[in-house]
């Protein structure tokens, strides 16, 4: 297994509420990409859209049997907070649209940061997908990369490097 891959994509747009299959699964960046982990010289990176974790590792798996050297990362929008109720509160008021347990065209994450942070482990120790590109309002997502994500990774991986891409 590939080594964890994290990005943050700043001014990227909230998740929209859906139900039919997404047109294309493949993203590219719409904001500010920056890629914090991993070294991919030679390596195709892929940014994966799903609805839901069952939808992303199948698509996974697909991209894989084409490219098995590919590096895939999958968008999680998120939002979160010291708990889960505060996240909750504050990203009812940011996005009225959302609901706990709804359907969106990218995975939705809102609550606590600890519980983020395992689901970004979750899903490249599942094999979902080889890492994650974390979306989210920019002014929580400038406090999560550097309140949460550097400190953490500085634990997992040593110095956090920063590749942008606009």
């Amino acid at each position: 297994m590939k080594s964890l891959s994290i990005a943050v994509e700043y001014g990227a747009t909230a998740p929209q509420a859906r139900r039919d299959p997404l047109e294309s699964p493949l993203q590219t960046p719409s904001g500010e990409w920056v890629l914090l982990t991993g070294s991919h010289r030679g390596e195709r990176l892929i940014r994966l859209r799903a609805r839901d974790l069952g939808e992303a590792r199948q698509r996974y798996e697909g991209i894989k049997l084409g490219d098995p050297r590919a590096v895939v990362l999958l968008d999680i929008y998120g939002y979160s907070a010291d708990s889960w109720r505060q996240a909750f509160d504050a990203y009812r008021q940011i996005n009225p649209q959302w609901k706990p347990g709804g359907v969106f065209d990218t995975i939705t994450y809102v609550g606590s940061h600890s519980g983020l942070v395992g689901l970004i482990e979750d899903v490249h120790a599942a094999g979902v997908a080889d890492g994650v590109t974390v979306q989210g309002p920019d002014d929580w997502l400038q406090a999560f990369h550097r309140d949460t994500l550097k400190p953490w990774l500085a634990t997992k991986a040593g110095p956090v490097r920063e590749l942008v891409a606009s």
